[in-house]
């Protein structure tokens, strides 16, 4: 069986080019504040025109883009500007019909999360991201230690810190997530998705909202592993707990993070690309049927 980009695309979250900002938060944000980190701006046809990120949203908020047109319209009157005025283009958009060995290769030679799949006239047909591919790489053991692959220049935040301080360092030191940590110890997490969320939910007054507490909005329930468990371990957290991200504490203390591309990435480098496209085709074979394709708003 010789699977296609195509057959393995998921559903993309979209929002068209001419909505406004808000629209987009509304999307990234999710009814329970756990949706997608990437939204894809189509134009007329589901034409694809762009994509923007929770990383763009914050960015935008602090004041890093768009800040002539802050002057000029207020915080609040660029959540209200077209989408595609901040959209990022498009660089990774790959054909339906490239095989997937292909594709899974080009996604780890430049390191990337995730690949728009298209069709004619660069439609959107889906998306596939490291979040679609992990499963099929659970339940393995790869030999490598999380000490091994985890990433060490972590940005931290304490509990009193304001949201404000949160999203300057999430821009500034370009982190999606901050381990919260009180003399020493890991009290919780924060996440872009997480600041979002409460702009989201105090859109009358962004002042307050920005003023809110970390301690007020951090995930408590932290995931984890230790540093000297097997990466396969961190890839099952990943995967049955649906995070983007498992912090690796010892003692109680933080050492690193380990994200689902930097799982997929030292998954690869033990399989390779093959090893990787062909663990999904077995996947695909045992379902008796790939599933299609679709896109969502």
């Amino acid at each position: 069986m010789s699977l296609k980009l195509g057959d393995v695309a998921e559903a993309a979250a979209t929002v068209l080019w001419d909505e406004p900002l808000l629209k987009a938060l509304e999307v990234m944000v999710g009814k329970g504040g756990e949706g997608p980190y990437r939204v894809v701006v189509l134009a007329r046809h589901g034409v694809v025109r762009g994509v923007i990120t929770g990383r763009v949203v914050l960015e935008v908020l602090a004041g890093w883009r768009a800040s002539a047109l802050r002057l000029k319209v207020g915080l609040r009157g660029l959540l209200e500007e077209p989408v595609h005025v901040f959209a990022d283009e498009v660089y990774n958009a790959l054909p339906h019909w490239l095989g997937l060995t292909s594709a899974i290769r080009y996604m780890l030679e430049n390191r990337l999360g995730y690949v728009l799949v298209v069709g004619e006239h660069v439609r959107l047909a889906g998306i596939v991201e490291e979040k679609t591919i992990l499963p099929h790489l659970a339940g393995r053991k790869y030999g490598v230690r999380v000490r091994e692959v985890m990433e060490r220049d972590l940005s931290t935040i304490t509990p009193e810190e304001s949201l404000r301080a949160a999203l300057a360092k999430m821009v500034t030191h370009m982190r999606r997530r901050l381990p919260v940590v009180s003399d020493g110890e890991v009290k919780g997490i924060v996440t872009a998705t997480d600041v979002l969320s409460a702009i989201l939910s105090n859109l009358g007054n962004l002042k307050e909202a920005l003023n809110l507490g970390v301690r007020e909005v951090m995930e408590k329930d932290v995931t984890h592993v230790d540093p000297d468990d097997d990466l396969g371990v961190a890839i099952r957290k990943l995967v049955e707990e649906d995070v983007s991200s498992v912090l690796v504490l010892s003692d109680g203390r933080v050492e690193g993070i380990v994200t689902r591309l930097d799982a997929l990435l030292a998954a690869a480098k033990v399989l390779g690309a093959d090893g990787v496209a062909s663990l999904i085709e077995v996947s695909a074979t045992d379902r008796k049927g790939v599933k299609a394709s679709a896109v969502i708003r």
